[in-house]
C-alpha cells in the first residue's frame, strides 16, 4: 500500500473523481461530510487538514482525511463540526490502518462520529471504540409512507405540529418552505439565531470563531450536483420564521445548523420546518435526513432509522493506546454516567440553561 499525504486542495482532478466514485458505489459513504468538496473547504478554515491518498497495484484505493494535532496525534476531519467521519474506501478493500497511520506520522488518531461499519478497519490498529447512534429519517418509501408509520408511534406529534402550523398561518400569513434560499441576509439571520441559541443554552458558540463563519459562507456558495449547502427557510407571510443550513450529497441531507426566531417559539417552528423539509426531500431526490447524534426528544420521536457510529481512538502501538485510554477514562466515565441516566441528562441540560441565562444577564450588564 502506497500512502501519499497531501493537502485537500492539492488533489488532482482524477483523484477527486475517484473519491466521488467511491462514494457513489458505497451507500454507507453517502454523507456529504465525507465529500472531497467538504474536505477542501475545511482545509481553508483549518490549515492542518490533510488527506492520505491510499494506492495499491490497481490504482487509488481510498482516502484518509484527518487533522494533524500536537505530538504526532491527529483527529478525524472537521472534529467538532462533522457528524460523520470515515476512511473513504470500498467496504471490500483490505486496509491496515496501523500501517496507514505510521505512514502519515500519526501515533494516535481520535474520532467521535466514525461510521460503525468501519469497526473492522480500526481493529487493524490498537483501537478502542464506544458504539453510539445517529437518529435519521429514512424517506426511501416517500414521505406519505413515513408519516403513516410514524403516526402509529407518535400521532400526537404530527397532530400538534399540524395544528400549530395552521395557527401560524392564521396569525401571520401563508406558510411556505423554500428548500434553498440564496439570500445571504437569510443566512446571516439564521446564524445570529443559532449563536443566540448556543449562548442561551450554555453551549459554546461555534460562530464566535471567524474561521467557522468563513467556512459556512464558503459552503453556502457551493452548489454542485453531488454536493451543496442548502439553506432551507420557513416563511410565514413575508416573515422569516426558521431556517436550517445543511449539507447535501446526491441522496443524503445532513441536519447541521437549525435555528428559529424565539418570538415564534409557541408555534414550534423548528418542528414545522423539519416535517416540511422531510415532505419536500423525496421530490428533490433526497432519501435520508441524518439528524446527527443527540438526545433531543424531537429526534427520538421523528427518527425511523439509527445509523451506527463509533467514538474512540486508534493507535500504532499498545503503549500509546493505553496512555490515551488512561487520559480519556475519567471523561468517558462521566459522559457514560450522564447518558445512561435520564435524570442526569435532564439535570445537565438544566444546568447548561442556567449557565446560558447567567451569561446573557452578564452581557446585558456589560452593555
Amino acid at each position: 500500500m502506497q500512502v501519499d499525504v497531501l493537502g485537500p486542495g492539492e488533489l488532482s482532478a482524477g483523484q477527486v473523481a475517484r473519491w466521488l466514485e467511491l462514494q457513489a458505489n458505497s451507500p454507507e459513504l453517502s454523507s456529504p461530510f465525507l465529500a472531497p468538496q467538504f474536505a477542501v473547504a475545511v482545509a481553508r478554515a483549518r490549515p492542518s487538514t490533510r488527506v492520505a491518498v491510499l494506492s495499491d497495484a490497481n490504482g487509488v484505493a481510498g482516502f484518509f482525511p484527518y487533522e494533524r494535532r500536537r505530538r504526532s496525534t491527529a483527529s478525524a476531519l472537521a472534529t467538532g463540526l462533522s457528524d460523520v467521519q470515515a476512511v473513504v474506501v470500498a467496504p471490500s478493500a483490505e486496509l491496515n490502518l496501523r500501517t496507514v497511520l505510521r505512514a502519515c506520522g500519526i501515533s494516535v488518531w481520535g474520532f467521535d462520529h466514525l461510521l460503525g461499519h468501519q469497526a473492522g478497519l480500526i481493529g487493524t490498529a490498537w483501537a478502542r471504540a464506544v458504539p453510539e447512534q445517529s437518529p435519521a429519517i429514512d424517506l426511501r418509501d416517500g414521505f406519505e409512507r413515513y408519516e403513516q408509520r410514524q403516526r402509529r408511534l407518535s400521532s400526537s406529534l404530527f397532530q400538534s405540529t399540524a395544528r400549530k402550523r395552521r395557527k401560524l398561518e392564521r396569525d401571520h400569513g401563508p406558510v411556505r418552505l423554500l428548500l434553498h434560499s440564496p439570500q445571504s441576509s437569510h443566512l446571516e439571520q439564521v446564524l445570529r439565531w443559532k449563536s443566540s441559541q448556543y449562548r442561551r443554552t450554555g453551549r459554546r458558540d461555534r460562530f464566535a470563531d471567524p474561521a467557522t463563519v468563513n467556512l459556512v459562507h464558503e459552503l453556502f456558495e457551493c452548489q454542485e450536483t453531488t454536493f451543496s449547502a442548502p439553506l432551507t427557510v420557513l416563511m410565514a407571510g413575508d416573515r422569516l420564521v426558521a431556517g436550517h443550513l445543511g449539507l447535501r450529497s446526491a441522496s443524503t441531507l445532513a441536519w447541521w445548523f437549525p435555528a428559529y426566531d424565539p418570538e415564534f417559539s409557541a408555534y414550534s417552528p423548528g418542528l414545522i420546518l423539519t416535517l416540511e423539509l422531510a415532505r419536500a426531500m423525496p421530490v428533490a431526490g433526497l432519501s435520508l435526513l441524518d439528524l446527527g447524534k443527540g438526545d433531543e426528544p424531537y429526534k427520538d420521536r421523528l427518527q425511523n432509522l439509527r445509523i451506527p457510529l463509533l467514538r474512540g481512538s486508534a493507535a500504532t502501538s499498545e503503549t500509546r493506546a493505553r496512555l490515551t485510554r488512561a487520559r480519556d477514562w475519567p471523561k468517558e466515565q462521566a459522559m457514560k454516567l450522564v447518558l445512561e441516566s435520564p435524570r442526569l441528562r435532564t439535570w445537565a441540560r438544566e444546568a447548561l440553561n442556567h449557565v446560558g441565562a447567567f451569561r446573557e444577564q452578564a452581557e446585558r450588564l456589560r452593555s
